[in-house]
């Protein structure tokens, strides 16, 4: 009949003796390996009796077998007689679609699920004992053990969500009781597609700065993910400083662009300002970068004011010291020093 692979079933066999002499049994043999005998040595069955003896079936394979049993003994009239054997092997064959589990290329936070085929071609139940996927961003749960019937098959959904950009590799394995693929391990792969901004320098600083003098610095936006950048914003805060970005930028991956802040001073003053972009970077929509610069001027001062000589004979003169100088946050240059009336006179010191 049918025994599973890897199995065995016996069946007794029984000689008798139904002669007045001793039956001596000198040989039993057969060809096949997957049937067995009892037999290690001759034996002897008194008359009127008998002896029971044991064949064994131990299939290896898929397979129908055909054998025969030849006893041999002192049987005058039959020294040899011919039992036919028949056996067949059965088992579960498993199958798998697909061979690998890819599931190409998917956005960053978003899933996919993929599909895989579980096939039985054998000839018994086929009994998953369990089945898992394992790696980062894989997933899948399923009740086992789990029977599929001979010429039947059973989907298995898979499903895989990357939380960041890049290549993933997971591995499904599943352990079942085909007796010749008992433990098969499939490979699985995805790859997660966003964009990621990297923005350089940190931190703009336009140092000191003259008052309505306008000063400019360059930042760099980079591309450093694996699909296209949108910078749909680059937002300023203080008037004083400007961006000559107009419009919605998009960066392929791997692309940079250069975006130029001026700064234009109102007075003396020190001036924080923070630079936030705004893209469709699915962690970082929202970047913010620091930006510094101080205001300076210079300040004349003039001592004494007014300028006051007194009384002074005619004829006479007087001298008073005017000391000029800077209260500001910057050098100041003298260009020019005029002084009005001719009976006044400028002396530099």
């Amino acid at each position: 009949g049918e025994v599973e692979v890897g199995d065995d079933t016996m069946i007794p066999l029984m000689i008798y003796n139904r002669g007045r002499e001793n039956l001596n049994i000198t040989n039993i043999s057969k060809n096949l390996e997957e049937f067995r005998v009892e037999f290690y040595e001759e034996f002897t069955i008194l008359p009127d009796s008998s002896r029971r003896l044991t064949v064994e079936f131990y299939p290896v394979s898929r397979d129908t077998l055909l054998d025969t049993i030849s006893i041999a003994s002192n049987d005058p009239n039959t020294p040899e007689i011919l039992i036919p054997l028949s056996g067949t092997g059965v088992a579960a064959e498993v199958q798998f679609s697909p061979q690998t589990i890819d599931f190409g290329q998917v956005d960053v936070g978003d899933g996919l699920p993929q599909n895989l085929t579980v096939s039985n071609t054998g000839t018994s139940n086929l009994i998953i004992y369990y089945i898992i996927i394992e790696g980062m961003c894989f997933m899948g749960n399923f009740d086992s053990p789990l029977t599929i019937p001979p010429g039947e098959s059973q989907d298995f959904v898979f499903g895989f969500t990357p939380g960041t950009y890049g290549e993933f590799t997971g591995t499904v394995t599943i352990e079942c009781n085909d007796p010749f693929t008992p433990l098969i391990e499939l490979p699985a792969s995805g790859t997660g597609m966003a964009p990621d901004i990297s923005i350089t320098p940190d931190t703009l600083s336009f140092g000191n700065q003259e008052v309505n003098e306008p000063v400019t610095e360059d930042f760099t936006i980079t591309n450093v993910g694996n699909s296209d950048l949108t910078i749909s914003a680059i937002n300023l805060g203080l008037p004083q400083f400007s961006s000559d970005s107009l419009g919605v930028i998009v960066l392929v991956p791997g692309a940079s662009c250069v975006v130029s802040i001026t700064f234009i001073p109102s007075e003396i003053a020190l001036f924080e300002d923070i630079l936030t972009i705004v893209s469709d970077d699915p962690d970082e929509g929202e970047v913010q970068q620091e930006i510094i610069g101080v205001g300076t001027a210079p300040i004349l001062t003039a001592t004494p004011q007014p300028i006051d000589f007194g009384e002074i004979l005619v004829g006479g003169a007087g001298t008073v010291s005017l000391i000029l100088g800077n209260e500001g946050t910057s050098d100041l240059e003298i260009s020019d020093i005029t002084i009005e009336g001719d009976i006044f006179q400028l002396d530099l010191v």
